[in-house]
């Protein structure tokens, strides 16, 4: 399902128009508004926009304003991060440079639309998988391995976390699937890391620990 597709979409005609790529989006301000204050301001500032019920937005894709817009009409999102809505993610997929970039890109839209809160269903879903993290391929590419820190990282700075015994699972999967340099990969991931969280480094260094100790 789109947001086109949904209930709240469809009892109502549209009576704004958002222009992302030169494509036009037909919304309902009752909804765009209700989240974002970005919405809120251009639709009764009493200029142009309001008066033409038509905003244009140069600072977000296409596909990403889709992702947003999908959140704003409570479409049940699988995955969060995707217009394909029936993808199935392998471990491979949710953590590779190009996933990492589209949630970084809404997220970044979400703060340019000021719409707070958003985030927090992101990095929800982020905490969920890593707690089931035992799907896709029996095998972690490197770009995997070096991408998880960030990810985590990323779950610790938005106020989550993990309990040992899941961070303990995700580092013995990185492991056991990550390859005879996991440990080289981890490292060139946490060096990727600009603003390193310091509690995810403590849970980190305790579950390598753990694992490392128990895999002797």
């Amino acid at each position: 399902m789109s947001f086109k597709e949904s209930p709240l979409y469809l009892y109502f005609e549209p009576d704004a128009t958002l222009v992302v790529e030169e494509e036009e989006i037909k919304v309902h301000e009752t909804v765009i508004v209700v989240y974002s204050g970005f919405f809120k301001a251009a639709l009764n500032s009493g200029l142009k926009e309001s008066h033409e019920r038509r905003i244009e937005i140069h600072d977000i894709g296409l596909d990403t304003m889709t992702v947003v817009l999908n959140w704003l009409y409570r479409v049940p999102l699988t995955p969060l991060y995707d217009t394909d809505l029936k993808k199935e993610e392998t471990v491979n997929d949710l953590f590779s440079n190009t996933t990492l970039k589209k949630i970084d890109n809404i997220l970044q839209a979400f703060d340019f639309l000021q719409i707070k809160g958003a985030e927090v269903f992101y990095w929800r879903f982020m905490e969920d998988q890593c707690r089931k993290f035992k799907w896709g391929p029996p095998y972690f590419v490197p770009e995997t391995c070096r991408n998880i820190p960030a990810a985590l990282n990323s779950i610790y700075r938005y106020g989550y976390s993990l309990p040992e015994k899941y961070l303990d699972r995700v580092i013995r999967e990185i492991k056991e699937n990550g390859g005879n340099s996991f440990i080289g990969n981890l490292r060139g991931g946490l060096k990727k890391i600009e603003e390193p969280d310091p509690r995810f480094l403590r849970d980190l260094s305790v579950s390598l620990a753990n694992v490392l100790a128990n895999s002797r």
